[in-house]
């Protein structure tokens, strides 16, 4: 399950783009296979 809390915290550290995209979980999950390898294990 995705942790809500957690992707609040990391998306701060993240681009801008990033942030608004993890507030939608439909989102994350498609943006976060673009994302770096880092923030694809933030986002699962």
């Amino acid at each position: 399950m995705v942790d809500l809390f957690r992707i609040g915290v990391d998306c701060l550290e993240a681009d801008y783009e990033l942030r608004l995209i993890c507030l939608d979980l439909f989102r994350i999950d498609v943006d976060c296979l673009e994302a770096d390898c880092e923030l694809r294990l933030i986002c699962l």
